[in-house]
């Protein structure tokens, strides 16, 4: 009886997974950390819309290089792959290859079990539990990398553990690939495993030197030296790689690994502060088990000491020593718990595997699975039921107008939503990102958007305009040739399409007004200008320069100045693909020191025409002078620059000097030598800092 009710709890756990999980499997809202989601997916997208399965595999954020490579992309290769043979949808596609990874992760985990001497009945109860945990029903539908990074992980130790137990070149190699499979994938889910492994090695190891000494202690320490080789080659190969791809973008480069590093292992605050413990004990009440469960199963474990109780401490040890490792991704991060889940559903399975033995509290074990059955489905009710039952097929009025109405070859930039990918995902475009940090630092937005201001953009969604500043707003649509007022709105997010779109289609939006919550701002068929600076005025006299001016014409200079004074004039310009202030002897620019500055960096030189033009320039006087208080200037730098006979002059230079703390202005000027012909000199990425 307890073996045939053993199993009927199995296949009715499996039944209800099962049928739960596949529940809108078609679906195309990708509810439930819609962020991580819709990275993954659009990844999938423009991998298998342009065939490219490079190791660079597109995730179009940031613009050129259009990749920011977070993990190895196993499971978005797979999906992909899967799509052009059925031509099944990414969601359908996706959440069928997450499923078929968790099912394939239980014979695994059922042949640890029965390898760490585990009744058959236990095993099994071990498997019911793991099927009805909340997070491995929810979280095996998602398309998220987690299901592939669990299935390789725990193959991995099963076939560490046969290695250990007959150490043979086969089970090596396949230990091996097993490994770096995993650690490719997910690390942090690996690095768990990976430690279990250790603990296994040490453990095996030991026993060992015990039975035989030295030399069999050093052929199994060499096998497992063997077998780690390739997947710490392999994962501090992708580290490097993956970083390197990271950092051609500006919006990239804060997601380097390292940059990364304080997210990834918090601080220790993280893992003893209130508020952080409070956060870790409601997701995991929300995936896996309620805090006090697990504690009352540990305390049980470990009052009884023998070979089962060692077992359930330790699983519950691992689980919670894995929090404390990573406690910021855990406690912010549900589906985190999907790479460590196993071990406190295993730990309850052996607890209750051993009252299943009993003469009288086999019934009661029994019956505590059926309440456990309960609880876990009143839990997923209650965190997921309702993110899964939603009837939506993704995105938005907004974006179905866009993916309708704009054009699919260019990209969207978006401001307000960090670089979460939602918008460019249900869109089907590229995505430029503008990072929350990015947008409140003028430094960071103008390399950002000088670095894609060759990209054709189609619109501006801004979904922060109460927080964005002004000026930001009109650097971007002013560089990116958009138009300077919002055309559209959809509840507090306005979109700035590109000049030559607005009208077009704001007239086709007007004919088809079926996008929910999406109106029109303004009279379609007449576009209202771009706003166009004031212009410089050449008479050798001072001038203040107005915010636009600030903005558009002196957008090279940071902090723009606040007066001028030219004899043949000023202006905005482009040389080599980058933003210049052209600036004609004679010329002064006024710029205030911000507090604590100490630097000031800066490009100067000439455009090609000065050495190509007939009569040729004879050369400018870069100057950097530095007022006091009291208004005396002191010459900080000097540079001539006489491209015309100086071929080393050509490329203009860079140069970096200290700011003394005496002085409150920095003037930026340009003379000419014995002539003003063709005297076309530029400033250009002028930084005080």
């Amino acid at each position: 009886m307890p073996a045939r009710a053993s199993i009927v709890l199995l296949l009715l756990a499996l039944g209800l997974h099962l049928g739960i999980s596949t529940h809108h499997l078609g679906m195309g809202n990708l509810a439930g950390h819609e962020f991580r989601q819709t990275q993954t997916a659009l990844s999938i997208l423009f991998i298998q819309q342009e065939d490219n399965y490079a190791l660079a595999y597109p995730t179009p954020l940031f613009g050129p290089p259009w990749s920011i490579p977070m993990e190895f992309p196993l499971y978005q290769w797979t999906v992909a792959r899967v799509i052009n043979l059925t031509g099944w949808s990414i969601p359908f596609a996706g959440r069928l290859v997450s499923l078929v990874c968790f099912y394939l992760t239980l014979p695994a985990a059922f042949m640890l079990l029965r390898r760490w001497k585990l009744s058959m009945n236990a095993a099994r109860l071990c498997l019911t539990l793991i099927l009805i945990t909340p997070v491995y029903v929810f979280y095996s539908r998602a398309i998220l990398i987690e299901s592939m990074a669990l299935m390789t992980s725990v193959w991995f130790l099963w076939a560490f553990e046969r290695l250990c137990r007959a150490p043979k070149i086969s089970w090596a190699i396949a230990t091996s690939i097993l490994g770096t499979a995993a650690v490719l994938v997910k690390v942090t889910t690996f690095i768990t495993w990976c430690g279990a492994a250790a603990i296994i090695g040490l453990t095996w190891s030991w026993k060992e030197w015990r039975r035989g000494g030295l030399r069999p202690w050093l052929e199994t320490v060499g096998w497992g030296s063997c077998v780690a080789a390739l997947p710490g080659a392999a994962i501090l190969w992708w580290l490097n790689f993956a970083d390197t791809i990271k950092t051609q973008s500006p919006g990239g480069a804060e997601l380097a690994s390292s940059a990364l590093s304080h997210v990834n292992f918090g601080e220790w605050n993280d893992r003893v502060g209130s508020e952080s413990l409070h956060s870790l004990a409601r997701e995991m009440g929300k995936g896996t088990l309620p805090w006090w469960l697990l504690g009352l199963v540990f305390l049980v474990g470990l009052g009884t000491m023998n070979r089962q109780g060692k077992k359930i401490a330790g699983l519950v040890l691992g689980f919670g020593a894995t929090l404390m490792l990573f406690p910021v991704l855990y406690h912010r991060h549900d589906y985190y718990f999907y790479a460590v889940a196993l071990m406190p559903a295993c730990a309850l399975g052996i607890l209750l595997g051993q009252g299943v033995k009993h003469r009288v509290l086999k019934w009661a074990a029994y019956a505590t699975v059926l309440l456990l059955f309960g609880i876990q489905a009143s839990s997923y009710h209650r965190n997921y039921w309702h993110l899964q039952h939603l009837v939506s097929y993704g995105g938005t009025g907004l974006t179905n107008f866009m993916k309708d109405m704009l054009p699919a070859d260019e990209a969207l930039v978006v401001t307000g939503q960090d670089w979460a990918p939602v918008i460019p995902y249900y869109t089907q475009r590229r995505g430029i990102m503008i990072r929350n940090d990015i947008a409140h630092s003028s430094e960071k937005l103008l390399r950002h958007i000088n670095h894609v201001k060759t990209t054709k953009v189609s619109a501006l969604i801004v979904t922060d305009a109460a927080t964005l500043p002004n000026a930001a707003i009109n650097f971007i649509t002013h560089t990116l040739e958009l138009e300077a007022t919002p055309s559209i709105t959809h509840d507090n997010i306005q979109v700035y399409l590109a000049s030559h779109l607005r009208s077009p289609t704001l007239i086709r939006l007007a004919e088809n007004m079926n996008y929910s919550g999406v109106e029109i701002i303004g009279i379609p068929d007449a576009p209202p200008p771009a706003p166009e600076p004031n212009p410089i005025v050449a008479d050798e006299q001072i001038h203040p320069i107005d915010p636009l001016q600030a903005q558009i014409t002196f957008a090279p200079i940071s902090p723009a100045p606040y007066q001028y004074r030219c004899k043949f004039g000023l202006g905005a310009s482009y040389h080599d693909g980058h933003s210049v202030v052209g600036a004609h002897p004679d010329s002064d620019m006024w710029i205030r020191i911000p507090a604590g500055s100490t630097k000031i960096t800066y490009l100067i030189g000439m455009d090609s025409g000065t050495f190509d033009a007939v009569g040729d320039s004879d050369g400018v006087v870069f100057t950097v002078v530095g007022t006091d208080e009291a208004g005396a200037e002191t010459i900080l730098a000097s540079h001539l620059l006489d491209p015309a006979n100086n071929v080393e002059h050509r490329t203009g230079g860079a140069f970096e000097i200290d700011l003394p703390t005496e002085f409150i202005e920095v003037i930026l000027r340009t003379r000419a030598r014995e002539t003003y012909n063709f005297d076309w000199a530029y400033w250009r990425s002028v930084k005080i800092r």
